[in-house]
Formats: structure tokens, sequence, C-alpha cells
């Protein structure tokens, strides 16, 4: 991800399995729903791009994340803090990957 430089289309490339997983997840979101897989997921989603962002250190690659997120899969995150917010193990992957989009420094 930090060696893909501008192109968009690499970096659409290496977002595909996340973008797959929030289709999922939003598609899920909106029919009837196990909530234990959506958890399980929403999780595992928050915990990768945590990681991702974290590894992010030029403007541009930033950027591309962000534009990435907003205002498609931001939403999703929302929601999931909305209706779990009493569940820790749910909400504080998603609020350590807001802290990280928040405080990025690079």
């Amino acid at each position: 991800m930090v060696d893909l430089g501008e192109d968009e289309d690499e970096f659409e490339n290496f977002m595909l399995p996340l973008t797959v997983s929030f289709e999922t997840v939003l598609q899920i979101f909106n029919n009837n729903f196990k909530q234990e897989d959506v958890k399980r997921m929403l999780i595992g989603l928050a915990r990768d791009l945590r990681g991702i962002a974290f590894a992010l250190n030029t403007k541009t690659s930033y950027t591309m994340l962000f534009d990435w997120m907003y205002p498609t899969y931001l939403p999703i995150l929302q929601r999931t803090i909305e209706r779990w917010y009493g569940e820790p193990a749910c909400t504080t992957p998603i609020l350590k990957l807001m802290a990280e989009l928040m405080q990025n420094r690079s």
C-alpha cells in the first residue's frame, strides 16, 4: 500500500477485498441479518483499515484512503456505533480507526 504512490487504479485493486466486505455488510444491514456475523466483519474491517491508515505516510495516499471511505463507508461505521454502542468489542476498533484517521500526522 505504501508503495502505490499516486496510482488510483492500483489503490482500487488493493482495496477491492475491503470494498467487497463493506458492500456485503451494507447488503446485510439493509436486510435481516445475523448480528454476530456482521459484528465480526465490521471489527475486522475497522482493524484492517486502522492498520492501513497507520502505514500511510504521504498526503496523497491518505487522501485516497479517505476518499475511498467517505461518503460511502463511513456511514456504515456510524450506524454500527449507533446500533451497538454498549458493546466495546465492536465500538473500540471503530473508535481507534477514527482516532487514527483524525490524528494521522503524515
